[in-house]
């Protein structure tokens, strides 16, 4: 009967029930309200972030919904896809008021939702990559995409405005810069919150202190969202503080959920040697 429990919480914490629980799959009303709660979530994100667009495009200093988009992508699998295409054309047509004309907009957006599925699909398969972020791979893995691959999707969906006529070529190489910035920020805030939402079975700091974090956050973008294009680049250590006090709590909370997760994995291997 031990040993028989023991297999059960092994299964439960081990990389196999995280394989398992790595795309969900909802369906009925459930499918209805992910969908409905994804578009929701991108337009508010996308809105959140419009500070200083580009020529009033989708090219700002931060860039929240790709890191929403892929763990989308990763928790639920590549099937909702499509819904990447859908919430840009949204987002364009009802935040941005098509600066582009409307068959710009879908060809950038139908390239930034291959792009990203491509980056999705490379993880997930090839890479072996692992949603729960277990391990520091998975997440020089998530690293990688941010950099490299954000850096690839900026250059093909500026291209194609370019290419298209609705960007001047002399404002290639600083569209494309802008893009990648703002999606790698966007990949490297969002994406490891969303995908560790899963791992957490109660709060990790108290609620005065959570507040207190997302007000110190808050302010410190908006201080940077108020000074001069130049001086951000001088200010952006800013972000240090809050981003120090919550590693600083939040990451120990993490590691003992992973070590209490390898003990019971050990425990099992001892068992069955037994």
């Amino acid at each position: 009967m031990a040993s028989d429990r023991m297999h059960q919480l092994a299964l439960q914490s081990g990389p196999l029930a995280a394989g398992r629980a790595a795309e969900l799959a909802p369906t009925g009303w459930r499918q209805g309200a992910l969908i409905a709660g994804y578009l929701g979530l991108y337009l508010l994100l996308d809105w959140a972030s419009m500070i200083h667009p580009f020529l009033g495009y989708n090219i700002t200093p931060w860039s929240p919904p790709p890191g929403l988009s892929l763990a989308l992508l990763f928790v639920f699998g590549l099937r909702y896809a499509p819904l990447l295409l859908v919430a840009g054309v949204l987002s364009d047509t009802i935040l941005r008021g098509l600066v582009a004309p409307l068959h710009v907009s879908v060809l950038a957006n139908l390239i930034n939702a291959a792009g990203y599925t491509a980056i999705a699909w490379l993880l997930r398969r090839p890479l072996r990559f692992d949603p729960t972020l277990g391990s520091v791979r998975d997440l020089a893995l998530l690293a990688g995409a941010a950099l490299i691959g954000a850096a690839m999707v900026a250059m093909l969906v500026v291209g194609v405005y370019v290419a298209l006529g609705a960007l001047p070529a002399d404002r290639y190489g600083e569209a494309t810069l802008r893009y990648w910035v703002g999606d790698a920020i966007g990949i490297a805030v969002t994406a490891p919150l969303l995908l560790r939402l899963r791992q957490l079975t109660r709060p990790l700091v108290g609620v005065a202190e959570t507040l207190g974090q997302a007000a110190l956050l808050a302010l410190c973008l908006w201080f940077l969202a108020n000074v001069s294009l130049p001086e951000k680049f001088k200010f952006f250590y800013v972000l240090f503080t809050p981003a120090v006090w919550i590693a600083v709590r939040v990451a120990p909370e993490i590691v003992g959920l992973k070590v209490s997760a390898d003990r019971v994995q050990t425990t099992q291997i001892l068992v069955n040697l037994i």
